[in-house]
């Protein structure tokens, strides 16, 4: 699966997450104007769902980057695809209608400051969103309402984690819902887990009917902001 890494940053400073790394070369919101990024997206996409996720959060200064979507829904109209978010914001699942169709109220911005008096509010619609990955910032966070989005929930698996707390998730998270425990990509001050905690957490398919571990090699394609391939989530 391609996995488009956006530059829209974050309001949460999870530890190691790839917002950080990315922060540092402070790749432009507007990155997928560029025609090499476009070039570089049309020629992996291909014909399978991919995803939209971090640097930082995809879903974070939404209004802002909302033209990003737009290009996004309308290469999906045209080639029949669809895409996974990847996203700790709960506010998404607050804007659900129906499943695999979003809808939220945004401000779409002129380009030109002159005429951004004319703004109006308009309505925004996931038309091709296949599901919602939502990535659990804490083994303790609050479970969000979804709604009837096709949902997988997300834990990074890391030297924080224990049994308990992944026992809690587990209960905790709908039935109807899937779950994944994805393994650390060590990064500064994050370090993996324990040794018994890494093993209750590869045997989740044991205990819960489609949960998975996903490991990094899972994902073969980061498509970056600066239109690289990179195939591997920080090298």
């Amino acid at each position: 699966m391609l996995s488009i890494i956006t530059a829209f940053g974050c309001k949460y400073d999870c530890r190691g997450c790839i917002h950080w790394n990315i922060s540092k070369v402070c790749y432009p919101t507007t990155f997928w104007q560029n025609p090499s990024w476009q070039k570089a997206l049309a020629m992996n996409v291909g014909t399978e769902p991919f995803s939209v996720s971090g640097g930082g959060d995809p879903m974070n200064a939404f209004n802002d980057n909302v033209d990003f979507w737009h290009y996004l829904e309308a290469l999906c109209q045209v080639s029949n695809l669809e895409y996974d978010v990847h996203t700790s914001y709960d506010e998404i699942f607050k804007l659900v209608k129906k499943e695999k169709k979003v809808e939220a109220t945004v401000r779409l911005w002129h380009p030109d400051v002159n005429m951004r008096k004319n703004d109006k509010m308009t309505i925004f619609e996931f038309e091709h969103l296949r599901k919602v990955v939502f990535h659990l910032r804490n083994q303790y966070v609050s479970i969000p309402e979804i709604g009837n989005v096709e949902t997988r929930f997300a834990y990074v698996v890391d030297d924080k984690a224990t049994i308990d707390g992944l026992e809690r998730l587990e209960k905790e998270i709908p039935e109807r819902c899937k779950l994944s425990y994805r393994e650390l990509v060590p990064c500064g001050e994050v370090k993996p887990p324990k040794p018994d905690v890494d093993e209750f957490a590869r045997s989740v398919s044991e205990r819960r009917a489609g949960a998975i571990y996903v490991e990094q090699k899972d994902y073969n394609k980061y498509l970056w902001p600066d239109g690289t391939i990179k195939t591997k989530f920080l090298s």
